[in-house]
């Protein structure tokens, strides 16, 4: 016995509407735009896409403006005295600001400076023909002595002041934070020390300097690869808070765990400057954090506890604010009891926000 199957009818393709009703809509697809033409104002402004106008920072142009106001390229002309050579295509201080450029659109590498060389929106904008290539940039740093690294400097702390005469006297806090640089090759300053990614290859150490809340940098300074984080810690901040502008007055500092030291606390306090600092959660301090019971949540993620404590090589006590954070996985939140916990210190009021 054999069963025949029926045979698939055939897809028929969907019929678009008369072109009657397609007109009706389209017509009204046009009184709606021109109603909102109306509305927006500066809507009919000409606009070409094709290569002379493209741009990936179409930004830019109010950038170019604002260093033009502030004669940002003449100050560096004025402050920098590295010379190339006289057959050379872009001069030192041009080519510092087109570096500064190619940071503020985001190209933070300098083989990404390539993006703006062939970007004709950029070059029109900046009245040039031509960009400077990678190479042209890495020769000019290599050409770079520590004297010149002192007029970029001197350059920043400009910026800053201009900034500053602007905003008029405020108080300001200032953020400090260490990194460490792995280096390749012998270089100077190169020691084999702390290196929390490449062990035993040599390193440098910064310690960075910014002014909280616009994350300037005021200053960095350079060390050896075995320095602490803490090492020449309070030589350092002296030397940076010199640098503020005199419409400035210093409030309030920021430090991370690597500054964690009485002394350093200690001499804050005798400045009556306030300071914040991230504490090691070492097996003392760990051993507060989960015996507590009081804690205040200020979030569906984090709670908060506040104890008074002195520790083993302390002078006196001083107040410590401890945070609980859920821990999670893949955006999932793990089940209860599984948490993180933190520390900082701090001689700021109970009544003053951190």
């Amino acid at each position: 016995m054999y069963i025949i199957a029926d045979r698939p009818k055939e897809i028929q393709p969907e019929k678009l509407p008369p072109r009657r009703e397609r007109r009706v809509e389209q017509l009204e697809l046009y009184r709606r735009f021109k109603k909102l033409k109306k509305r927006i104002k500066g809507c009919d402004l000409p606009v070409d896409f094709d290569n002379d106008s493209c741009t990936s920072v179409g930004n830019f142009a109010s950038i170019e403006s604002f260093k033009r106001g502030i004669g940002f390229l003449e100050q560096i002309k004025g402050s920098l005295t590295l010379k190339k050579g006289a057959n050379s295509m872009f001069g030192a201080p041009e080519m510092i600001d087109y570096q500064v450029d190619a940071l503020l659109a985001g190209y933070s590498r300098i083989e990404h400076t390539e993006q703006l060389r062939f970007d004709p929106g950029y070059l029109k904008v900046k009245g040039i023909k031509s960009f400077p290539s990678e190479k042209c940039f890495r020769d000019l740093y290599s050409q770079m002595e520590e004297g010149h690294l002192a007029e970029l400097e001197g350059l920043n702390l400009w910026l800053i002041k201009q900034k500053s005469l602007w905003e008029g006297p405020c108080s300001v806090s200032l953020d400090y934070d260490d990194t460490v640089i792995t280096l390749h090759g012998q270089q100077e300053l190169g020691e084999v020390g702390y290196n929390p990614r490449y062990h035993g290859r040599p390193s440098l150490k910064v310690k960075v300097c910014f002014i909280s809340g616009t994350d300037e940098v005021l200053s960095a300074q350079i060390y050896g690869g075995k320095t602490h984080s803490n090492g020449g810690f309070l030589e350092f901040h002296n030397a940076c808070e010199a640098k503020l502008p005199h419409n400035y007055v210093l409030k309030r500092v920021r430090l991370d765990k690597g500054f964690f030291d009485e002394v350093n606390f200690q001499y804050f306090e005798e400045s009556t400057s306030e300071y914040i600092c991230k504490a090691p959660l070492k097996e003392n301090l760990k051993r507060v954090a989960l015996d507590i019971s009081d804690w205040e949540e200020i979030s569906k993620r984090h709670s908060v506890a506040e104890r008074t404590l002195i520790l083993p090589s302390w002078s006196k006590p001083r107040r410590f604010i401890f945070i609980r954070e859920k821990m999670d996985q893949n955006g999932q939140l793990l089940l209860p009891g599984l948490y993180k916990y933190q520390a900082i210190v701090t001689n700021i009021e109970e009544e003053t926000p951190l």
